[in-house]
């Protein structure tokens, strides 16, 4: 009997810590990631030239620039930070030209709101311009960057309307 007891406390007591290393020592009583860093302030109002053109739907064929520090390229247009993310990249300054935006995507249905504005996000993809994708390329590792010169097209490159600007 106490030898049960003492495989049954020794495979909860490593159930325990598999646990906390995974997701459990992390405060998951915080708000759900909206895609940007915990250390990084909250996104302000959207750029108001830029609300317009997303309103008037006249933003496609404009030029985008990054609006605050450390802002994520998506591969997709939803924001998952988890295990398998979908960060394409990070541009590490403000006011870096990133391209032309070419679709806009918002899902009235998404969980996921904008504080400033109450509504859900809306995503811009953009083709990337050259000096992106090399700042990208040049913060990578040996085994994650690209061997050959492999501009995203624009179905892989996904930003937020809060962290861009005209």
């Amino acid at each position: 009997m106490n030898k049960i007891l003492v495989y049954i406390s020794a495979g909860l007591g490593v159930a325990a810590l598999t646990y906390y290393i995974i997701g459990g020592g992390k405060n998951t009583a915080k708000k759900e990631n909206d895609g940007s860093e915990s250390n990084e302030p909250q996104q302000s109002k959207p750029d108001t030239p830029l609300q317009e053109a997303i309103n008037k739907n006249k933003i496609v064929g404009k030029t985008i620039k990054s609006k605050v520090n450390d802002i994520k390229i998506r591969y997709s247009a939803e924001a998952n930070d988890g295990i398998a993310n979908n960060i394409g990249g990070v541009v590490e300054k403000a006011n870096t030209v990133l391209g032309k935006v070419v679709r806009i995507y918002s899902n009235p249905k998404s969980t996921l709101k904008n504080p400033a504005t109450g509504k859900a996000y809306v995503w811009l993809s953009f083709t990337m311009n050259e000096g992106v994708y090399n700042e990208i390329q040049s913060r990578k590792s040996f085994f994650t960057k690209d061997i050959f010169k492999n501009i995203p097209p624009p179905q892989k490159t996904w930003v937020r309307e809060d962290v861009v600007k005209l």
